[in-house]
């Protein structure tokens, strides 16, 4: 709870910075932003010079090794195709140890960036879709 009360703080404190009002909640979609600000002030922390040390074409490589050594499963990226944004990857599914189509998994979707539906921000935290057949 303290953490929470922390970050309700740096909120208010923002908001009374700006001039604008604050309602003295602190929502679930608050969270990523206010604890990413704290962590700013706290250890001098810079997100834009963090990710210069883990590029995207390093790391999903490295991800999806994980995942398939975790779940035996093999990711085959599926170029040329549509999705609801050019920057989002779909990527096929299969077992393995693979010898026919019977060893065909599903589909995933991998989209890094936020994105806005509707009125809604989705977080920037990875979307990882798995559609099985």
């Amino acid at each position: 709870m303290q953490e929470r009360e922390t970050l309700l703080k740096l909120k208010a404190d923002e908001r009374k910075a700006k001039g604008e009002p604050f309602d003295g909640e602190f929502y679930i979609w608050d969270y990523r932003y206010y604890d990413r600000l704290y962590l700013e002030k706290t250890l001098s922390l810079d997100d834009a010079v963090v990710k210069e040390y883990f590029p995207v074409s390093v790391v999903i490589p490295a991800i999806l090794e994980i995942y398939q050594n975790l779940l035996g499963v093999r990711f085959h990226e599926v170029k040329d195709v549509e999705t609801w944004h050019p920057d989002a990857q779909m990527f096929s599914v299969w077992a393995a140890a693979a010898k026919d189509d019977s060893d065909f998994v599903g589909y995933c979707y991998l989209d890094l960036f936020p994105r806005r539906a509707s009125s809604v921000l989705l977080s920037p935290a990875v979307l990882l879709i798995l559609i099985c057949r």
